[in-house]
């Protein structure tokens, strides 16, 4: 091993020890302490490995940024280009709430979509080591977003954690529907018990969980006119969940079908005092379309 090797092995584990120290995890809005944040936190964590690499396997067409770099910088030395990749950077991943589509009809919301996004930014260190948000995303960081994004349905069928969270989004979808079209004063409805005085049973959530670290290589090597050209490259990756909804009349658009189906699922309640209930998929074979979109 030369020498200049030795030194890059130093620092590498040097970098590995840092981000490998513990990191505190914040919750905020919530209950730290509840399954509601624990369903936030989990795929948080888990995201940032995707996006470092190299737990992408078993997701068919995943590719995280760093396995992206290096693939872009073997492509240029075997084209005899100047390296165009930047080889450090550092970027902010969260998750989001998509566009979000109701129907309505005669008083009845049907929650057509409520996706999860993931958001990127780039950001730098300060003079006073603080890291600060450019406002804009790296190339590679915003096709990795737009390409997890687009896969969240497999993505989510390979980790039901992240099912979980969707469904998180949909319940706040929920909530802020039924607070804009002001449904517990229409329907008579106190809450006050659920709101105010229900206690959320205990789901211990870390209050710190390890750093991660990957470290991404490349090592290449094609003839030329006069001998050998060789590259050597070594990529390290160290490692928010946001459910700010908001909602606006541009979110609904009236569809009848929704009248005919709130009357199949109201025809399926046990008894007028159940809140409620579940519903057999079966039970709408003729309105199989607007049921696949509850």
């Amino acid at each position: 091993m030369s020498q200049l090797e030795k030194i890059g092995s130093v620092n590498l584990n040097k970098w590995h020890e840092l981000c490998s120290q513990s990191q505190n995890v914040r919750v905020i809005g919530i209950p730290f302490n509840s399954h509601f944040a624990k369903t936030m936190v989990v795929p948080d964590y888990d995201m940032k490995k995707l996006v470092g690499g190299p737990d992408t396997h078993g997701i068919s067409g995943l590719v995280s940024i760093t396995e992206m770099t290096l693939i872009k910088i073997r492509s240029d030395f075997a084209e005899g280009k100047s390296n165009s990749m930047p080889i450090s950077s550092l970027n902010r991943f969260w998750f989001t709430p998509g566009e979000n589509l109701y129907q309505e009809n005669e008083g009845v919301v049907i929650i057509e979509q409520s996706p999860v996004t993931l958001l990127t930014e780039e950001q730098f260190l300060s003079h006073k080591g603080e890291l600060v948000g450019t406002k804009k995303a790296d190339s590679l960081a915003q096709e990795f977003v737009e390409n997890f994004t687009d896969l969240y349905p497999e993505i989510a069928s390979q980790r039901p954690i992240y099912a979980e969270l969707e469904n998180l989004f949909r319940f706040v979808a929920l909530s802020k529907i039924m607070k804009f079209k002001n449904t517990l004063t229409e329907a008579d409805l106190d809450l006050d018990y659920l709101l105010n005085d229900y206690q959320i049973p205990h789901t211990p959530v870390a209050r710190q969980l390890p750093g991660y670290s990957h470290v991404g290589e490349l090592e290449e090597r094609k003839q030329t006119e006069t001998g050998y050209q060789t590259i050597n490259v070594k990529i390290p990756s160290c490692g928010g969940v946001g459910i700010d909804l908001s909602v606006s009349k541009e979110n609904f658009v009236t569809d009848s079908t929704v009248t005919k189906l709130a009357i199949k699922i109201k025809q399926t309640r046990p008894s007028l005092d159940t809140l409620y209930w579940d519903v057999a998929k079966g039970e709408f074979k003729s309105n199989e379309q607007a049921f696949n979109n509850l």
